[in-house]
């Protein structure tokens, strides 16, 4: 078992599925930039496995496509072979700990509450 602590951008939002016995599944792609030799911002792209207990949760509905995320989970690799005989490396995170990160701008603005003087 190789543990992972990521941070990094959905690149999607999470598709929440039914599995066998009542339970629901999610996955979701998250982008996590490395550096090169010469500095610049490489994107890895690793799919998150969220299990019950969390895709049942009501974090999943803030998941939405640009979320800066903190994950904490076990990486799994493995190949798959695609057309033309080409061999890909696939790796997945079964999601452990899911966080949301940022701040305050990036929730949702407030209506209704126009005639406030003041921050809410």
């Amino acid at each position: 078992m190789i543990e992972i602590t990521l941070i990094g951008n959905l690149t999607a939002e999470v598709m929440v599925r039914d599995a066998e016995g009542g339970e629901k599944f999610g996955t979701v792609t998250v982008a996590v930039n490395r550096k090169d030799r010469n500095g610049n911002n490489i994107p890895d792209y690793l799919r998150l496995l969220l299990d019950d207990r969390i895709a049942r949760s009501g974090v999943v509905k803030y998941l939405t496509k640009g979320k800066q995320v903190y994950v904490r989970g076990e990486e799994r690799v493995y190949t798959n072979e695609g057309t033309g005989g080409k061999t890909y490396v696939n790796r997945d995170v079964r999601v452990k700990d899911l966080q949301l990160l940022g701040g305050r701008n990036d929730a949702p603005a407030r209506t209704g509450r126009d005639d406030c003087p003041f921050p809410v």
